[in-house]
């Protein structure tokens, strides 16, 4: 999952090969993958400004974060509790779903 998060992390990588750069984006591949159209699946960071500290845990916030998308990764100031005012967690997220209010 970490080797995941990482590669569709970066919006673009670029390979070298037979003398020349070639531009490489990552998608999620789907079993209805279609080359010749724009993905609807991207990653996102969420905050979560104000939460008590009890909620600073992975579970509470993946929990919250269900409500956007498939969460992923808590960040590490989250994760070692070193910025209390917000909590920030990485979510997949599908841009075509109507999102929560």
């Amino acid at each position: 999952m970490e080797d995941y998060v990482h590669v569709m992390s970066k919006p673009a990588y670029f390979l070298c090969a037979n003398d020349g750069f070639y531009h490489m984006r990552p998608l999620k591949w789907e079993p209805w993958f279609n080359p010749e159209a724009e993905t609807t699946t991207t990653l996102a960071w969420i905050s979560f400004p104000g939460l008590s500290p009890n909620f600073f845990v992975q579970e509470s916030l993946f929990t919250m974060a269900k409500t956007v998308g498939k969460p992923l990764h808590v960040d590490m100031a989250t994760k070692n509790k070193s910025k209390p005012s917000c909590a920030k967690i990485k979510v997949e997220v599908d841009l075509l779903r109507d999102f929560p209010k």
